[in-house]
């Protein structure tokens, strides 16, 4: 009884071992994010992120159709920093009896004080919440890591001009597309 029971904890780690899964980024097709995907501006029916690259700017901007729904990220530069951030800020909502609604959540951002993770919270509301970063010359990759309501949606995940989603909410994307082919 105990050999068998050691047998199969020796086949349970064994199986472990040999198929475990990669991480993400390592069995997801490559992704070009240059460019703003186009359902980008096209109406909204779900909770989505969309993300992209053009211009050495990097943009995220969350949109919901009416809802309020929490987004939360932490986005971490390999091998450099973040040398911008900037909000990109919207007109406030404005209801029925044209008073300005605030936001029952106010949306937060973070960037460590070594500048290579920024860390957001927005409730966006039947519109748009977002920002914009640039990161030096010595940044290799970026990590995102994105939720929507605290639950992984890579296919509310929208990147890059042909707006394609990635395989897992946590993925890595070079840091500067595009400059390989002029080196």
């Amino acid at each position: 009884m105990r050999s068998s029971l050691a047998v199969a904890s020796l086949l349970c780690l064994f199986l472990q071992t040999t198929f475990a899964a990669d991480p993400p980024e390592a069995d997801a097709p490559a992704i070009d994010p240059v460019g703003a995907p186009a359902a980008y501006t096209q109406s909204v029916e779900r909770a989505t992120y969309y993300l992209w690259q053009e211009d050495d700017m990097w943009h995220l901007r969350t949109r919901t159709k009416e809802k309020s729904r929490p987004f939360t990220g932490v986005i971490r530069v390999k091998g450099g920093k973040v040398t911008l951030l900037r909000p990109e800020i919207r007109a406030p909502k404005v209801g029925k009896k044209g008073k300005v609604k605030p936001p029952k959540t106010p949306d937060r951002g973070f960037l460590s004080r070594d500048g290579r993770t920024i860390t957001f919270t927005f409730e966006t509301n039947g519109g748009e919440d977002g920002f914009d970063f640039q990161v030096n010359e010595a940044a290799s990759e970026i990590e995102f890591h994105l939720a929507v309501k605290g639950f992984e949606h890579p296919e509310r995940i929208v990147i890059g001009k042909k707006g394609v989603s990635p395989t897992a909410v946590k993925f890595s994307l070079p840091a500067h597309p595009g400059n390989d082919a002029a080196e």
